[in-house]
């Protein structure tokens, strides 16, 4: 039997908050016992087949963190799977009693 192979994720990136839900192509899934992003668990996981899985993944600071999944017979090659701030709505108080607005702000 051999290790895994991990071809593909998608979404090909996620949220430094995590809780994306990415499906994850290769070969050899058959029996995972876990699916990685970096040093953390991706959970739930799901074996949907013998070539795919559903994670969600965790958080993580921003920057590439290598997919990774395990199986009795080893784990497989890294996939790159970046993290990056999303833009998210933000409420400002106006000054005038009881307005508020909404603009979206970059998170750093």
């Amino acid at each position: 039997m051999a290790a895994p192979v991990v071809s593909s994720g998608s979404p090909n990136q996620g949220s430094v908050s995590g809780s994306t839900t990415v499906t994850v192509t290769g070969t050899g899934f058959t029996g995972a016992t876990a699916v990685r992003f970096g040093t953390k668990t991706g959970t739930p996981f799901t074996v949907d087949s013998s070539t795919q899985i559903t994670a969600v993944s965790p958080a993580h600071a921003a920057g590439a963190a290598a997919v990774t999944v395990t199986t009795p017979a080893g784990t497989s090659n890294p996939l790159s799977y970046p993290r990056r701030h999303q833009q998210r709505p933000v409420l400002h108080a106006d000054r005038r009693p009881g307005h508020l607005t909404r603009r979206a702000v970059h998170l750093r």
